[in-house]
């Protein structure tokens, strides 16, 4: 094996949804942050997602979570927030390939 290469980081969500959910084009890593909130993330083969594979749960006023996953190809992906202003602050994918 090699050095491993990364295509371009591309934005999902900027500050709108609760609850956020696609289907992963490639492997890749999601990378997601929420202020003043509690946030998990699932990850399977189902839509929507059921299996719990990262969560943040240290929600204290000021505080913000922040979640950086490895999700397989066609696999679908959820990030959901609670707490704070509910909101998912961003969303980024970075597929992992080139």
């Amino acid at each position: 094996g090699g050095a491993g290469n990364f295509g371009n980081r591309v934005l999902l969500s900027n500050n709108t949804v609760q609850t956020f959910i696609q289907q992963a084009p490639s492997d890749g890593f999601v990378n997601a942050y929420a202020f003043d909130s509690n946030m998990w993330v699932y990850s399977d083969s189902n839509n929507p997602p059921t299996t719990l594979i990262a969560y943040d749960d240290l929600y204290h006023s000021g505080s913000s979570s922040n979640i950086t996953v490895a999700i397989k190809k066609w696999d679908y992906f959820k990030v959901y927030v609670t707490g704070g202003d509910s909101k998912i602050d961003k969303i980024y994918w970075m597929p992992a390939g080139g």
